[in-house]
C-alpha cells in the first residue's frame, strides 16, 4: 500500500477560508478548479495535467485537513497556503514513495519548523531541522497537550497533533476510508487541453 501523498493540517481556520486559500494557492502554481465529471472516461491525461485534492473537517480538535494527491506538490501548496492565511500555521506532512516522512510548518510564507531530510525544493534556502525545543514550542502554540515526539521521527508529529487521519492511500481516503468525510477536489493545469477548451 502506498500512502505517497501530502497531508496538510490547519487550525484556527474555517473550512471555507481554507478552500478559498487553496484556490488562490493553486492558481499561483498554475492550476484552476475543474469539474471531474468533465474529464472523459478514457482521457489520456499527461503527467501533472491534473491535481487531485481532498478537504475535510474541522475534526473534533478544530483541525481542517487537506490532502494533496501529488506528494511532490505538498510543500509548495503548504507554503502558498500560509501566504494566503495570515497568522495561521499550516503543518504539511509529505510521504514520498520509498522514503521517510517529512514535515514542515509554515506561517506567513516562512518555514517555522522542519522535520526530516528534504531537498527544500519550494524554498530558496535549506532550513535546519528542528530540535525538541522548537517542536515543543510549535505544539504548544497549536494547543496540543500530547508528549513532545522525538524530532527524528517526523511521523509522530501527526499523532501529537491529534488530528483525524488514517494510513491509507489517497484514493482510499477520498473514497471513504478517512475517519472524517472528505470532499474530493480536482484542479487542471492551465496548459491542459481540457481546461483550455472549457
Amino acid at each position: 500500500m502506498s500512502r505517497s501523498f501530502a497531508q496538510l493540517f490547519v487550525r484556527g481556520c474555517r473550512r471555507e477560508e481554507l478552500l478559498r486559500a487553496l484556490h488562490a494557492a493553486m492558481r499561483r502554481i498554475g492550476y484552476e478548479p475543474f469539474d471531474a465529471a468533465r474529464v472523459p472516461r478514457s482521457y489520456p491525461a499527461e503527467r501533472g495535467e491534473f491535481a487531485g485534492a481532498g478537504l475535510c473537517g474541522p475534526d473534533q480538535g478544530g483541525t481542517v485537513t487537506l490532502l494533496i494527491q501529488a506528494w511532490d506538490r505538498g510543500f509548495h501548496v503548504g507554503l502558498e497556503l500560509s501566504r494566503e492565511l495570515a497568522g495561521v500555521t499550516v503543518v504539511a506532512v509529505v510521504c514520498p514513495p520509498l522514503a521517510e516522512v517529512r514535515c514542515k510548518a509554515y506561517r506567513g510564507g516562512e518555514v517555522v519548523l522542519k522535520l526530516g531530510a528534504d531537498p527544500d525544493d519550494e524554498l530558496f534556502y535549506n532550513p535546519r531541522e528542528a530540535d525538541a525545543a522548537a517542536l515543543a514550542g510549535l505544539l504548544a502554540e497549536l494547543g496540543c497537550r500530547a508528549p513532545v515526539p522525538d524530532p527524528a521521527r517526523p511521523d509522530d508529529l501527526v499523532r501529537a497533533l491529534g488530528t483525524a487521519r488514517a494510513d491509507v492511500t489517497f484514493d482510499a481516503a477520498v473514497a471513504g476510508a478517512w475517519p472524517v468525510p472528505i470532499e474530493a477536489l480536482l484542479f487542471a493545469s492551465r496548459d491542459s487541453r481540457l481546461w483550455k477548451e472549457s
